[in-house]
């Protein structure tokens, strides 16, 4: 078992422990730099660093309108600016959501669930159901067991 010393750095340079403070330092055996990975950096449960979104950084004032003559829902920030569309088709009273779409700047800041949420709220108020063709209704859908009274089931 190797030794220890004083600066954490083990006494023989095959026993060097590579998350030892102090890695990127000068040791006893010349300069030493962190192994390189070209792998993605990731966290704490293994979820790339890029796609955690800083709490400051999630948008919470979307305002999502109904916007019938173009056969969608519209989110749009407080300025009004468009950040993200739910388009659909109406077939009796039921709402078939074909493709929902977030601009790239707003892209992992909730924009998408809070459109979805308020789309099956407003299909809920309607007393309409639902067909999920588009992929990310669909798994938003089955994420949210409290929507799942809105799924269209063939009679």
């Amino acid at each position: 078992m190797p030794i220890i010393d004083i600066w954490r750095r083990a006494t023989i340079p095959a026993a060097e422990n590579a998350r030892a403070p102090g890695r990127d330092r000068i040791s006893r055996y010349g300069w030493s730099m962190p192994p390189v990975s070209h792998r993605p950096p990731t966290r704490a449960r293994g979820l790339p660093v890029a796609c955690r979104v800083p709490h400051h950084r999630r948008m919470t004032d979307v305002l999502v309108s109904d916007a019938p003559q173009a056969h969608r829902f519209e989110a749009r920030d407080e300025a009004g600016e468009l950040l993200g569309i739910a388009a659909y088709d109406v077939v009796g009273r039921t709402v078939v959501f074909t493709h929902t779409e977030v601009d790239p700047r707003a892209e992992g800041r909730g924009v998408a669930s809070t459109l979805v949420r308020a789309a099956l709220d407003s299909v809920r108020e309607a007393h309409g159901d639902v067909v999920a063709l588009c992929p990310y209704v669909k798994a938003w859908l089955a994420r949210h067991p409290d929507y799942q009274d809105l799924v269209h089931r063939p009679a």
